[in-house]
This record gives structure tokens, C-alpha cells and sequence, in this order.
């Protein structure tokens, strides 16, 4: 049992070391992306999301100039929040408020719009985690590792579309070579991002049950 508590500790620690490597790779790619973009003359910004959101007839109100708070959709209030500033001449930009402008468009993610699947999702872990402390089994986690896929295939999946949708508006602007690029980038940064959070939350949970398994045993529960 204590093997099991090793190794679920292994795996938050792998799954932490992949999310911050995952990170610093996609920063240095999309860094060198920005460095081969140019400026984009014939777009204004933020104007270009207003006239995305014009033209799908989505009723949300774009917040620019947030800065490391931006770059979400917000479903509850109807706005988007942006990172740079009016004005900004650059693809980086424009790209994050056509994918942002496709999160809208594309409708709230499947976990966070469904409450009565994401309560039958949390309500089988909870119930699973109780019947396997009863019966003192190792082997329950083992069922957590689908719904933890699929809830992280789910989320890449949602952010690919939005990436998607912005690929396909910005190269009826200027052309299909850098959205297309970036397009690309984000299929393979969101996947190793996912499957990083998907090995950090199986670790997690996986832990807890070892941890709380090894001190009833202790406590002789």
C-alpha cells in the first residue's frame, strides 16, 4: 500500500514537471511565431473582434488591455477578456480574440454548460472512492483514468475548435500561412498541456485514496 502512495506521489510530481516543461516549450515556440509574424496593416484591434461577433451575432462585449488576466471567454458575464491593449499591431493579438470570439461562438465546454453530467461525474468518483476505503481495494483509481481522459480529451477538443474558427477567419485576412502555423502549434501544445493536467489529477486523487487507505489502516478502521 505505501508502494501505491509512492507511486501516486511519482506521479504528481511528473505530472507538475510536464505541465511546467509543456509550458516553457510552447512559450519559446510562440515566441519564435511572433518573431516571423510582421505587422498586420489591414486589421484594427480589438474593432476586429467586434466585427466577429457582429457577423455570428454573439452577444458578448470585449475587455482589451487585461494583461495576464485575459484571454477568456466569460460565459456568466458575456465578455471577453483580452490581453493587450487597443491599438496592438500584432498576430498575437488578433488571434487571441478570433479564438476567444470562437469559444463564443462555439458554445460553453461540455463539463462547465452540463451541471447534471459534471455532478454525475463527480458523484461516481466520490461513491467509487467510498466503496473502495470499505473494501480496502488498490484497484479503484484504475476507474478514474477514463473520466479523466475523457474530461481532458473534452477540454483540448474545445480549445482546438476555437483555434480552428480562428484559423479559418484570419486566413480570409491575410492568408493561410500563419494561421495555419499556429493552428498546428496549438493542436500539439493543448494535447501535451492536457495530458499533463490529465497525469497531475490522476495523481492527485490517486494519492489522496492511498493516503487516506494507509491512515484507516493505521487507525485500524
Amino acid at each position: 500500500m505505501f508502494l501505491m502512495l509512492g507511486l501516486s506521489f511519482l506521479e504528481i510530481v511528473l505530472g507538475v514537471l510536464c505541465l511546467m516543461l509543456t509550458w516553457k516549450w510552447g512559450k519559446r515556440k510562440y515566441e519564435r511565431l511572433i518573431e516571423v509574424e510582421g505587422a498586420i496593416r489591414k486589421l484594427k484591434y480589438p474593432e476586429y473582434g467586434e466585427m466577429l461577433l457582429k457577423k455570428y451575432r454573439v452577444d458578448f462585449k470585449l475587455k482589451p488591455g487585461l494583461g495576464n488576466i485575459g484571454g477568456i471567454c466569460d460565459f456568466a458575464k458575456k465578455e471577453i477578456r483580452l490581453t493587450h491593449k487597443p491599438g496592438v499591431m500584432s498576430f498575437d493579438a488578433f488571434w487571441e480574440v478570433a479564438h476567444e470570439v470562437g469559444h463564443a461562438v462555439n458554445g460553453q465546454f461540455i463539463f462547465a454548460k452540463n451541471k447534471v453530467l459534471l455532478s454525475f461525474i463527480c458523484l461516481t468518483i466520490i461513491i467509487s472512492f467510498v466503496t473502495g476505503l470499505k473494501s480496502n481495494s488498490l484497484w479503484i483509481p484504475i476507474l478514474w483514468l477514463p473520466i479523466i481522459l475523457l474530461v481532458c480529451i473534452c477540454r483540448w477538443r474545445d480549445e482546438v475548435r476555437a483555434s480552428e474558427f480562428a484559423a479559418a477567419e484570419l486566413t480570409k485576412e491575410i492568408g493561410p500561412y500563419l494561421p495555419a502555423t499556429r493552428l498546428a502549434l496549438d493542436r500539439i501544445y493543448l494535447a501535451m498541456e492536457s495530458a499533463s493536467i490529465a497525469l497531475l489529477l490522476m495523481g492527485g486523487l490517486m494519492f489522496f485514496y492511498y493516503a487516506t487507505l494507509n491512515y484507516a489502516a493505521l487507525m485500524g478502521v
